[in-house]
């Protein structure tokens, strides 16, 4: 018997090479490449790649695996994840519900990439906090407070997203396999603005 995942993958796969794209098998994903550009708007390879679940973590986490390997993500959910992965992207994205004219986000573990490839690191002890400046606009002001001390604001949420902010937002900030050990520095775990 074959299992519903892999019928809507060979489905989707199939779609792909009568549009005209070469697939390339990986272990984590398909790319399809060659295509038409005209598909996305964007002349880049597709990453194909079936949803395990609905979590935000898990779409957050195909998202930028696909970007960073300068792919478009193509998410393929079943009809269990289908509604979960819709309300997770819907703009703004990983908007999880408002109150008193606040937006709450969804939750995710997953560090900040500055945009020279390092990660953004804090210099403070105590709980972290992301806030929105109370206000009417659409895209507020977004704080990161650490221990009761403003360590970096941006102009919006947005400023998270791909390539991500400058260096110089952040004090302190870390490579991958970096063993130094920074005095003090923490690293940060993208949770974005909460009630």
């Amino acid at each position: 018997m074959v299992h519903p995942v892999s019928r809507r993958i060979a489905a989707v796969e199939r779609d792909l090479e009568r549009r005209g794209f070469t697939l390339e098998s990986g272990e984590a994903a398909t790319t399809a490449v060659d295509g038409p550009a005209d598909l996305t708007g964007v002349d880049a390879p597709l990453h194909v790649v079936h949803l395990v679940d609905g979590t935000p973590l898990t779409i957050v986490s195909a998202i930028a695996n696909a970007a960073h390997e300068g792919r478009i993500p193509l998410l393929v959910a079943d009809r269990w994840t289908h509604e979960e992965t819709r309300d997770v992207l819907a703009p703004p994205f990983l908007l999880a519900g408002r109150r008193d004219g606040a937006r709450a986000f969804y939750t995710i573990e997953d560090r900040i990439r500055l945009s020279d490839d390092s990660f953004a690191c804090v210099g403070s002890h105590g709980r972290m906090e992301w806030s929105e400046a109370a206000t009417d606009s659409d895209d507020p002001k977004l704080h990161l407070d650490v221990g009761g001390e403003t360590v970096a604001i941006f102009d919006s949420v947005d400023e998270l997203c791909c390539p991500g902010p400058e260096p110089t937002a952040f004090e302190y900030r870390y490579n991958r396999g970096d063993d130094r050990k920074l005095p003090g520095c923490h690293r940060i775990r993208l949770t974005p603005p909460i009630w």
